[in-house]
């Protein structure tokens, strides 16, 4: 059976990410020699989980559309445009079926995007699982993110990610229950 996978903020190709640091100055992706170690790493996670034909929504700042790992990659790919992404990169269009801002999937009440999005009280979803925070932390339960930091370089179902965050938000409830008796 086909799965529909997520993963963000991959950076393929760009040595920058290397040396980018989080709020305590330690550096985001540490234990990577160089940007092909990354470039391998992720890779191997990727086709490790993803089947030739399952889906999988890359949730923006992919990296270089020349990446020869990207070519690599299992599954059909989808882009949800990040801010280091250009749509109308040619390489990018090889790559990708499609690549659009969003994505709605309104049967599992949830929303596809780059950046964390406020979601409406009468929104046709209740969850945004969105990437761009890198290893920070989502603003409210109700967003997953799902950049690679956060996912451990691997690919996720997103059926998986919605399960266990329905199950934290209610375990979250039945405390605040508990404490009202």
């Amino acid at each position: 059976m086909r799965q529909i996978f997520v993963l963000g903020c991959t950076h393929f190709d760009d040595a920058r990410i290397l040396e980018y640091t989080g709020d305590f100055g330690e550096l985001i992706r540490p234990g990577f020699k160089d940007i092909k170690a990354m470039n391998e790493f992720i890779g191997d996670n990727w086709n490790s989980v993803v089947k030739p034909k399952d889906i999988v929504y890359h949730l923006g700042d992919v990296g270089s559309g020349r990446c020869e790992v990207l070519h690599r990659l299992n599954g059909r790919k989808r882009l949800i445009l990040g801010n280091h992404d250009d749509g109308k990169d040619p390489d990018l269009q090889r790559v990708f079926q499609k690549i659009m801002v969003w994505r709605m999937f309104p049967e599992i009440d949830v929303v596809l995007t780059h950046v964390p999005i406020i979601i409406p009280q009468k929104a046709k979803y209740d969850f945004n699982i969105h990437a761009h925070l890198h290893q920070n932390p989502s603003p409210t339960p109700y967003h997953i993110n799902a950049s690679v930091e956060c996912m451990r370089y691997t690919p996720v179902p997103i059926e998986v990610l919605l399960e266990k965050r329905k199950k934290e938000i209610q375990e979250i409830k039945n405390d605040k229950d508990a404490e009202k008796v």
